[in-house]
């Protein structure tokens, strides 16, 4: 079966396209928008969280854009987080009142706006605004979102989502699982391990007649099963940055390639190829451990960071929190 691989960029543009009728993305409450605030509808889009489920300090990504389908990035919106009794209800409990940050897709450029919310160049900036909130029961939620663009004016607009009683996937806590993945010294395509491995060089397309090869092989050098067994922490990126059909799966596995080159004494780093063959549609066994769901569709990029002990000590759906991971790998100490 074919993974369900949502591409924010889509996500978002079939949600505002969806709430072209004027009625918006709205938590069943009034939106900000419409109750006398002076403030321009945005569209809120939470649908960039893969996996949320109930729990303290849950991670909470989400998009917005404006009428026009114009993204908007840089700074922080200030959000409210409500617990609602049903998907319809008009009000609900507030459980926390924060701000999110913009969260910068890596390898792509920063907002000119750094400090303040304002509209960006999607084919060159984009991103996500990240909030972590106690998500403390299964149901719905609201999101009430609010801010002011670096041109001074008003947005808000609402938003609803659903929190599952348990993950559907492994999360932070759980064991992590003994894979044994297929490293560059077995006998598989490498394909299989890397799709931009293959011919046409479809990840460097101004240079379709190199030889077909990995782009990074420190990617393909051990098993998660032996790393955790010899108690080493592990970077694990889960992908397909060519058959993925957002532009977020190639900047995230080069991102972790990137840190395996500055960190490579402190953690193992592994990439996971989703597609053991994408014209057959077959999932790699390696990957399925980590993001298939109970349906036996899967989403995806992920990335997790494993622990000494072979626990997953942080995750990330969608677009990595790099500045995180960055700050976890300087924390552990040199391997021996």
């Amino acid at each position: 079966m074919k993974p369900r691989v949502p591409a924010l960029l889509l996500v978002l543009s079939l949600a505002v396209a969806a709430c072209g009728d004027g009625e918006g993305t709205s938590t069943g409450s009034p939106s900000p928008a419409s109750s006398g605030t002076g403030a321009v509808e945005l569209a809120v889009i939470p649908q960039a969280s893969y996996d949320l489920a109930t729990g303290t300090d849950q991670r909470v990504i989400f998009g917005a854009l404006l009428s026009d389908r114009t993204l908007i990035g840089g700074g922080t919106l200030d959000v409210v987080v409500v617990s609602l009794p049903s998907a319809d209800a008009t009000t609900g409990t507030v459980v926390s009142q924060t701000t999110a940050d913009f969260l910068v897709v890596p390898g792509m450029e920063a907002p000119e706006s750094a400090d303040q919310p304002a509209p960006i160049d999607g084919a060159r900036v984009s991103g996500v605004y990240q909030l972590r909130t106690d998500l403390s029961s299964a149901g719905f939620y609201g999101l009430q979102v609010s801010g002011t663009l670096a041109d001074g004016q008003a947005v808000a607009g609402n938003a609803i989502f659903s929190v599952a009683a348990e993950h559907r996937i492994v999360a932070a806590g759980d064991p992590a699982p003994r894979t044994d993945n297929p490293t560059a010294n077995d006998d598989v395509p490498l394909v299989s391990l890397d799709s931009c491995a293959q011919e046409g060089n479809p990840c460097d397309p101004g240079n379709p007649d190199a030889p077909i090869a990995l782009r990074h092989p420190f990617l393909y050098e051990v098993t998660i099963a032996d790393a955790i067994a010899a108690g080493r922490p592990v970077v694990v990126v889960v992908s397909t940055p060519v058959f993925c059909v957002s532009r977020f799966c190639g900047p995230v596995t080069d991102s972790i390639a990137a840190l395996a080159s500055e960190y490579g004494d402190r953690a193992d780093f592994v990439h996971l190829e989703v597609w053991e063959n994408f014209q057959e549609q077959t999932i790699n066994a390696a990957a399925a451990e980590w993001i298939q769901l109970p349906d036996g569709s899967a989403m995806e990029p992920w990335t997790f960071l494993i622990d000494e002990t072979g626990t997953i000590a942080a995750r990330w759906d969608n677009v990595l929190d790099l500045a995180d991971l960055t700050s976890r790998l300087e924390a552990l100490p040199p391997l021996d």
